[in-house]
């Protein structure tokens, strides 16, 4: 299971040393989702990435959609369980397809015994759960900032628990906070599989 991009982009390195000459001439200057430069400490080595945008076109990815999937594979057929949009990125009033298109995500989904998987990787600031059989979306809500962290589940005196931290994440442009959501799942949720 896993959330996965699907963004075309030129990924160079550069040593150390060039860091400064890099920064001053690359366009990471603030550019959200177009570009970055990535420090790579412990490294001899800085990072730039340089996503490929159709400016003209509201800065759409170049390529096909969708973006952005959550993707399960069934390990004992050897191949895709399923695979879904997961997410929006552009104004679906501007775009009407945009909830086929998926988001960029950050961060992986997170599954419980009871058959549910729980990811709040994308832009759109929603955690979401779907069926981890069909990939079917069951469940979304929104997020007071950015979901770039993957959820954890845990038990309290019988009732299981999905949390989320929702702290955002700059780059991204999503909702910068610091929080941390708790969901309680209903029994039957729980004991459905």
């Amino acid at each position: 299971m896993g959330a996965v991009n699907r963004f075309a982009a030129i990924v160079q390195l550069y040593p150390r040393r060039q860091e400064s000459e890099v920064r001053a001439t690359h366009p990471a200057g603030g550019i959200r989702l177009e570009a970055e430069v990535g420090p790579m400490l412990g490294t001899p080595y800085i990072l730039t990435r340089t996503y490929l945008v159709d400016v003209a076109k509201g800065k759409l990815p170049c390529t096909k959609p969708p973006w952005g999937t959550l993707a399960a594979v069934n390990l004992k057929r050897g191949g895709l369980q399923f695979e879904v949009p997961l997410g929006t990125m552009l104004d679906p009033a501007q775009y009407p397809e945009a909830s086929h298109w998926g988001s960029i995500n950050l961060a992986g989904p997170m599954t419980t015994a009871g058959g549910l998987v729980f990811v709040a990787a994308s832009v759109d600031e929603h955690l979401r759960a779907f069926d981890v059989e069909t990939g079917q979306l069951l469940w979304q809500s929104r997020l007071p900032a950015g979901g770039q962290a993957t959820p954890m589940t845990y038990m309290v005196d019988g009732t299981q628990y999905v949390i989320q931290a929702a702290g955002g994440h700059a780059q991204l442009g999503t909702t910068l906070g610091d929080y941390v959501v708790a969901y309680a799942l209903p029994e039957q949720v729980r004991r459905s599989r």
